[in-house]
């Protein structure tokens, strides 16, 4: 992608925070206090060629009176044609802060709990594409990944995944049939008894009953390799199901099937208006060791609406939805059944969001078992042309096999007052209250922050840096 030949585009901004909390090690007896300057560049950038397109967005919050002074948060995707539409590539990078142990309170940044770590983690996908005529179309990919932390208790994670999907050409206008196969492999540095190997051959029919319906089966087999108390890690599978699609703005996938673990239903929902979207998905399927965030979904930078939103919008060193349910002291092969489901209504001033998240993770290297729920609620309010309210708030509660249950709700509350083209200004307010059967292991917290969010280019223009 010759600079000259690609769009670009650069946003950049420089948030100036000063954050205080009243429980800054989150301590049910002995709370105390705390404040906390924030200052985080942010960038985004995109590029867009005729054979490749790069999207980075990041944040680098430098934290003071925090366990470490460093909190980078990343994504960036690259895609590009090699060779002729046949060879292609795709490469990415993150970056976050993550809970290490999901039934510890970690909070965020600026909380000194030790639960806290930042994951680094680079992949990189060239697959191939062929088509043979109208008859068939081929897609053969390599992924290799590799998943570090800045906590040394915690080991390097690596992926080598295979995959080979051969799907109907253009000649199957009604009927429609495709073969999967896959290779899996996950080793883990500190602890290779807890590496796993996932392998699979499918074979899927379809029939297109009309233009908006399509029943499927699906039929196969796995073979997998990991260390488990459990009798089967593998045998014989099939899905039974159906798409239906009306229109172009409803499209539901409903199915029932089974796996050597058992029978589970298959739900994939999404129901889109003009200034609403509704999704919901319920799958069970066989994991191993962290699960990594929708990748598009973290610092997006448009809502599902597919509008322009500000990733960097709320307040530095907040509290992240994130933390617990991909949490990383669990490793190996788990089954997970889980559900996530969402709404939101976009009209000219007021913006309203609702989510719910389930996850049941049965691991399988040894009888442990974590089961997370979380249900939000988001609205922002346009007041004037420069000011922007906004509320949310959050339960989540986490329960194991010993019977363990904390719950913790937050309240968030901010005002934001436009100031000019490149710069406003925020003022935050988050409540957190959780309730743990365990002894000292609830809190309650009470956080403000102040936030001044401007061009960096304007700021050293300004100063006569630049």
């Amino acid at each position: 992608m010759p600079a000259q030949a690609a769009k670009w585009d650069l946003k950049e901004n420089v948030t100036l925070s000063e954050a205080y909390t009243d429980n800054v090690y989150l301590s049910e007896t002995n709370p105390e206090s705390s404040w906390a300057t924030i200052i985080s560049p942010n960038v985004i950038l995109s590029g867009k060629g005729r054979k490749m397109s790069l999207e980075l967005v990041g944040a680098f919050q430098f934290i003071s009176n925090a366990e470490k002074k460093f909190y980078p948060r990343l994504r960036g995707q690259l895609n590009s044609e090699l060779y002729e539409r046949r060879l292609f590539l795709s490469a990415w990078i993150y970056a976050d802060q993550e809970a290490i142990d999901p039934l510890k309170a970690s909070g965020s940044p600026i909380n000194r709990t030790g639960n806290l770590t930042t994951t680094y983690a680079i992949g990189i996908n060239p697959y191939w594409v062929e088509h043979f005529g109208d008859l068939a179309d081929l897609r053969a990919d390599y992924e290799y990944s590799h998943r570090f932390y800045t906590t040394g208790s915690l080991g390097d994670e690596n992926r080598n995944n295979f995959f080979l999907k051969i799907n109907d050409g253009r000649r199957f206008s009604v009927s429609n049939w495709g073969l999967d196969a896959s290779y899996k492999k996950t080793t883990y540095q500190k602890d290779s008894s807890a590496d796993t190997v996932f392998k699979s051959l499918d074979l899927r029919l379809g029939y297109d009953v009309t233009r908006s319906l399509s029943p499927y089966v699906t039929f196969g087999r796995e073979w997998n390799t990991y260390n488990t108390s459990q009798a089967r890690r593998g045998g014989n599978k099939w899905l039974v199901g159906a798409i239906w699609s009306p229109n172009p703005r409803l499209r539901l996938n409903l199915g029932y099937g089974y796996r050597f673990f058992g029978h589970y239903p298959f739900v994939d929902l999404r129901y889109r208006r003009r200034r609403s979207v509704l999704s919901l998905n319920y799958r069970r399927d066989l994991e191993s060791g962290y699960v990594p965030l929708e990748f598009q979904s973290f610092l997006a930078t448009t809502n599902p609406l597919g509008n322009p939103v500000n990733p960097f919008g709320g307040n530095p060193g907040g509290i992240s939805g994130t933390q617990g349910f991909n949490s990383l002291a669990r490793i190996g092969a788990f089954v997970d059944e889980r559900f996530t489901g969402s709404y939101l209504f976009q009209g000219r001033r007021t913006t309203f969001g609702i989510n719910g998240r389930y996850s049941d993770k049965d691991y399988q290297l040894q009888p442990k078992r974590i089961i997370e729920w979380q249900l939000g609620m988001n609205v922002v309010r346009n007041v004037s042309r420069n000011i922007i309210v906004d509320a949310w708030t959050r339960w989540d509660r986490i329960e194991d096999e010993t019977d363990f249950q904390a719950d913790t709700w937050y309240l968030g509350l901010g005002i934001t007052r436009q100031l000019g083209t490149y710069t406003h200004l925020r003022l935050g307010y988050i409540y957190s209250n959780r309730d743990s059967n365990r002894i000292n292991d609830s809190y309650i917290e009470n956080r403000f922050a102040l936030i001044l969010n401007t061009s960096m280019v304007r700021l050293a223009k300004q100063a006569g840096w630049y």
